[in-house]
């Protein structure tokens, strides 16, 4: 270590800074869910996360730990979703003919949603209990915010009769397709807790109901695209489990699903009543409107409002179309890139058994094919939607130094090896 940090570094107790570092990154996202501001959250990655993940960026980079060969797919990832955001703002540039505060402001925010994906893939490659904490305190939180959510919304009328949605008195979320967005992403992730390796049987049965409890307020929400989320989910459980148990896993969370339809007919009703909400006729003229402007886009502040049959349609509904819309073929293409190695990442973790990163994943994909867009913001419901299943994405692609494949079999059992030539396995500790 060189000057002038090497004094300062040397006296960092580094096992506590990481320990300091992960609880506040799990403590942002629990109290994203818990507040009916995002104030809190705001203020912990700014004035907490943000300075740890420069100082971790140094010293990766002074032990040339993170830039090697090994971690193409988490460089993919990372440089990829940068190259995405720098287009988006490119694109703004040339549509808009200035450079103003607010493409500073949107430039400063993109890069506060590199480091938190950054950040959180960092943090597991420094400590493979890591993951295993922020899933079990999120899926703790999901349960106390969804009781909460489920009390307050049966004091407007029965559950089922009306789209659950937001209160601001208890939450900032309030549209019910980015609370049913949450919900959908916080259910994959206990599905993928509850399917990798060595849970104890306790432990099994709690993720199940509070699964069950998650998929619960995400239909009543009536948004498809998290229902879709859900089930592309549930789809990776007959590859996760035994015959038997993915049977009993996937029965249990079909008749959940059954027993919503038949408790809330109005709910089926009306979900049914909506059709496809014009997905297959805004879908052309979006892509039209791409067509006309496809190398450059039309940047982040163009009024892409369209008008079909009398509705007014706000968003292309698709994170491919919308980064065409808004940065053109090369937002896409690089958005594609970032899909593709979070995808193999994910791919690769959930051979070793580690599932959480795939199901996320999967629910990621789900909630972006038929809605939404990814765009940078400061600490929001995207958050959960798009830069945490990504950073999960981009912790699996990173190669520790006891190497990859076993520190992804300590993200399974909350142990690592010692070594490459030792079999037996000591708890994990975080590493510099």
């Amino acid at each position: 270590m060189t000057a002038p940090f090497a004094s300062i570094a040397d006296r960092i107790d580094r096992n506590a800074l990481v320990r300091f570092v992960q609880s506040a990154f799990i403590f942002m996202f629990c109290t994203g869910l818990l507040l009916k501001t995002p104030w809190l959250p705001q203020t912990i990655f700014w004035l907490i996360l943000l300075p740890a993940a420069g100082m971790f960026a140094y010293d990766s980079w002074l032990a040339r730990r993170t830039l090697n060969s090994k971690n193409v797919r988490y460089w993919l990832i990372v440089g990829g979703l940068s190259v995405y955001f720098l287009t988006l703002i490119a694109s703004t540039i040339s549509f808009e003919g200035t450079i103003n505060a607010r493409i500073g402001e949107e430039l400063w925010v993109a890069f506060a949603c590199v480091v938190v994906a950054a950040l959180g893939a960092e943090l597991i490659r420094r400590d493979a209990a890591f993951a295993l904490k922020l899933a079990r305190y999120l899926m703790l939180s999901a349960t106390v915010a969804g009781v909460i959510l489920l009390v307050t919304a049966s004091a407007e009328g029965p559950l089922g009769s009306f789209r659950l949605h937001g209160y601001p008195d208890i939450n900032y979320v309030l549209n019910p397709n980015a609370v049913g967005g949450v919900f959908a992403i916080l259910f994959s992730l206990s599905l993928g807790h509850m399917l990798s390796r060595d849970r104890g049987r306790m432990e099994l049965a709690t993720t199940l109901a509070v699964a069950v409890l998650l998929i619960t307020i995400t239909f009543l929400t009536g948004s498809r695209s998290s229902m879709l989320a859900c089930l592309l989910a549930i789809g990776l459980v007959p590859f996760a489990l035994s015959p038997r148990l993915a049977i009993g896993v996937s029965g249990a969370l079909v008749i959940a699903a059954a027993a919503i339809a038949l408790a809330f007919p109005d709910w089926l009703g009306s979900l049914l009543a909506r059709g496809d909400s014009r997905r297959l006729d805004l879908w052309p003229v979006y892509f039209g409107m791409g067509l006309e402007r496809p190398w450059t886009g039309y940047g982040l502040f163009f009024d892409q409002r369209i008008q079909i049959d009398g509705h007014t349609i706000y968003t292309p509904h698709n994170i491919l179309l919308a980064a065409f819309i808004h940065g053109g073929v090369g937002a896409c293409l690089a958005l594609c890139l970032v899909l593709a190695a979070a995808a193999l990442a994910a791919l690769r973790a959930a051979r070793c058994g580690w599932w959480l990163p795939a199901t996320t994943f999967a629910a990621m994909i789900g909630l972006g094919s038929v809605d939404h867009e990814v765009l940078a913001s400061t600490f929001s419901y995207l958050w959960y939607l798009f830069y945490l299943p990504i950073g999960l994405c981009a912790g699996a692609s990173l190669a520790p130094a006891g190497g990859g494949r076993k520190h992804l079999a300590g993200l399974v059992c909350e142990t690592a090896p010692q070594s490459d030539g030792q079999n037996r396995k000591t708890p994990n500790k975080p590493t510099s």
